[in-house]
């Protein structure tokens, strides 16, 4: 499988193919990512991460694999690079929501499962989760929940 391997000390990953878009990511050197495709000016590779799909400058990674393979974008609107928004999954059993990060603010419901979920909000210490669910947003216990992505990506509150 075509992929490239981060060659600098952290490297940015772009919503498009040049330095002008936003970062959607940032990943360290020595990681490892599917190549997705190529951008025609043969500079910017589109890649998949755990946080969705972005664009990198060849210039910083070294590439592995048969680049003929590769397809070329040609147009850049049909792979513009997105965060995979991070997600809770509650299993069989229902977790307890919170009003605030804490058990002493008070149960606003439950939240039965099996139920995936999008987390817009942690603690500090990533102990809390919010979360956006059929009641509002509410807060959680991530040790009651299956977290999928990448929760550096989660802005802290509180």
């Amino acid at each position: 499988t075509p992929h490239v391997v981060i060659n600098t000390g952290n490297l940015n990953i772009r919503s498009g193919p040049g330095a002008q878009y936003t970062i959607v990511a940032t990943v360290p050197g020595g990681t490892e990512l599917p190549v997705l495709g190529i951008a025609e000016d043969r500079v910017w590779f589109l890649i998949q991460g755990v946080f969705g799909r972005g664009w990198v400058n060849s210039e910083f990674t070294l590439f592995r694999g048969s680049i003929d393979v590769v397809p070329t974008i040609h147009d850049i609107s049909a792979a513009v690079g997105v965060i995979s928004a991070p997600t809770a999954t509650v299993a069989s059993s229902a977790v307890t929501l919170y009003a605030a990060p804490g058990t002493n603010f008070g149960a606003i419901g439950s939240l039965p499962g099996p139920v995936e979920v999008t987390i817009v909000a942690r603690t500090a210490d990533s102990q809390w989760l919010q979360l956006n669910t059929s009641l509002g947003f509410a807060w959680v216990l991530a040790s009651q929940v299956i977290v999928r992505g990448d929760l550096s990506l989660v802005p802290i509150v509180g």
